[in-house]
């Protein structure tokens, strides 16, 4: 679905930065679909297979946003995507569209209908735990109707600080966005204030999800990496694994050992107080990268990922992969990380 990187095609179906754009229930299917003007919309259809119901919510009235709507998608930057949830209670969720902006962020009046809409509240603790800035939006669900919801948060109204935040909806009416931990941040950068950016190689400045996953065992699986540089991709550090059996709340690492959260920098990576080291490493060496891509459990329940990017997936650290712009399939079988390249 990813379509064309130009005004002629539809090229935000499918950003990376937009997770899920297609979404099943027991009764529907729900999709989101950017047309050829930029326009968002939101598709249903019963499951039985007829025909969709499309409906238009580009212009959906937001209050204190610097954009008065909720679109169109702007064409000139691929982090406006839109990602979509229907929660245990049958509504549902659009969120995205934005590039550290406030919070876009609307809801169905009524369980399975997409005729009407409203903005929606922002998760409490949300003006706790940063300021109302936002960019990546990714959800999941477990298999009680649960939702996780994740996105990138600023500290502060400049760019600093950017932390990955983590709440969960419960299934019961009357249920609300809640933080998974503390005040909502499970993934923490150093607030240096405004106009002290980072940009040091002992910082980082960004925090990104790139993966999350429930498997049929209700395990929720992430992986996280941070940038050091503001503006360089090519500052990545090393990914980490980490999961979840109780709905974000307490976490461990690839070998079971507990990792305490919000996850910060270099702890995670490399151990402190014995606490297990999450960091992804092939033969004692860091998987690095910028990018993301799909995320599955194979039969035994190892967590595999696809991730595209620089760092040092590029050097001779790993014979099997070649230069370049690359995807890369990194799993766990086992008893220790594997790499191999699947495309150049």
């Amino acid at each position: 679905m990813a379509g064309y990187a130009t005004q002629l095609g539809n090229a935000r179906n499918g950003q990376a930065s937009g997770y899920p754009t297609v979404w099943r229930t027991a009764d529907y299917e729900y999709c989101i679909v950017t047309r050829l003007d930029w326009h968002i919309l939101i598709c249903q259809r019963p499951r039985s297979g007829t025909s969709w119901t499309v409906v238009d919510v580009t212009n959906i009235a937001l209050t204190g946003a610097y954009d008065p709507t909720f679109g169109p998608v702007e064409v000139s930057d691929s982090h406006y995507a839109v990602s979509m949830a229907v929660d245990g209670q049958g509504y549902i969720h659009l969120s995205g569209n934005m590039h550290q902006e406030p919070m876009k962020y609307i809801k169905s009046v009524n369980p399975h209908d997409i005729s009407a809409w409203a903005q929606a509240p922002n998760p409490s603790n949300w003006l706790v735990s940063g300021a109302d800035v936002s960019t990546y939006q990714a959800y999941e669900v477990f298999s009680d109707g649960t939702l996780i919801w994740i996105q990138d948060q600023s500290d502060t109204l400049n760019p600093v600080g950017r932390d990955q935040t983590m709440w969960r909806l419960g299934p019961n009416p009357g249920d609300t966005w809640e933080p998974c931990l503390g005040t909502g941040e499970i993934m923490s950068t150093i607030n240096l204030g405004v106009n002290n950016l980072a940009d040091t190689d002992s910082v980082p400045d960004r925090a990104y999800m790139l993966n999350l996953f429930v498997d049929k065992n209700d395990t929720l699986h992430c992986v996280f990496v941070w940038r050091i540089e503001t503006n360089d991709p090519a500052t990545m550090q090393e990914h980490f694994y980490v999961r979840s059996h109780d709905k974000g709340s307490t976490w461990e690492n690839v070998l079971g050992e507990a990792v305490s959260a919000p996850f910060t920098y270099r702890q995670i990576l490399d151990g402190v107080n014995g606490v297990g080291v999450a960091a992804i490493r092939v033969n004692g060496v860091s998987i690095k990268g910028s990018g993301t891509g799909g995320r599955c459990v194979d039969k035994d329940g190892n967590f595999h990922y696809v991730a595209w990017g620089s760092g040092v997936n590029d050097s001779s650290d790993f014979p099997q992969i070649t230069p370049g712009n690359l995807h890369n399939h990194i799993w766990w079988d086992g008893t220790a990380w594997q790499i191999e390249q699947i495309i150049g």
